[in-house]
C-alpha cells in the first residue's frame, strides 16, 4: 500500500514537476537547437561568403513559434526596442564583442516595443531560418512578444 500511494503522489507531483520543467526547458534548449547549423564557405560572383547549413532538426523549427531567454543587443540608441538582436549571452560575451558565434544571436521583430534592459527577457515568436539574405542574421524571430 505504502508504495502504491508513494507512487501515486510521485506520479501527481512529479508530474507537475515534470510541466513545470518542460516549459523551462524549451527556453533553454532552444539554443541548443540553434547550434546545430554549420557555416559553408563559397564564391559567389567572385566573392566568399558564409552561407548558413540547417540541421534537419533545425529546419523542423522553421515557422514555428519558440520561446528564448537571453539579452538585448539594441540596434537604435538606447530607447523602446521593436527591433534588436537577443543574444544567447550578456552583451560581453555576445557574437558582436565577444567570442561567441553567430548561433548565439537572432534578430527579433517585436510586436510591441520595449524598454532596454541589461537583464535578461524571454520572448516568443515564430522562427525564420535565413540562408539567402546577407541583410540580417541567420535567424529572425517575427512577431514576438515578450512573456517574461
Amino acid at each position: 500500500m505504502k508504495i502504491l500511494i508513494t507512487n501515486i503522489l510521485r506520479l501527481f507531483f512529479g508530474g507537475l514537476f515534470l510541466h513545470s520543467i518542460n516549459a523551462d526547458a524549451q527556453n533553454h534548449n532552444m539554443w541548443n537547437t540553434l547550434s546545430k547549423v554549420t557555416i559553408h564557405t563559397t564564391t559567389k560572383a567572385g566573392q566568399t561568403i558564409d552561407v548558413p547549413v540547417f540541421s534537419e532538426e533545425l529546419k523542423q523549427w522553421n515557422g514555428k513559434e519558440i520561446v528564448l531567454k537571453g539579452y538585448i543587443i539594441p540596434l537604435e540608441e538606447l530607447r523602446k526596442q521593436n527591433y534588436f538582436v537577443l543574444s544567447r549571452y550578456p552583451f560581453s560575451l555576445c557574437y558582436f564583442c565577444g567570442g561567441a558565434g553567430v548561433e548565439t544571436v537572432i534578430e527579433v521583430n517585436i510586436q510591441k516595443p520595449i524598454p532596454f534592459t541589461e537583464d535578461a527577457i524571454t520572448v516568443k515568436g515564430v522562427l525564420q531560418l535565413n540562408d539567402k539574405s546577407p541583410n540580417h542574421l541567420i535567424f529572425v524571430l517575427n512577431n514576438a512578444t515578450k512573456i517574461q
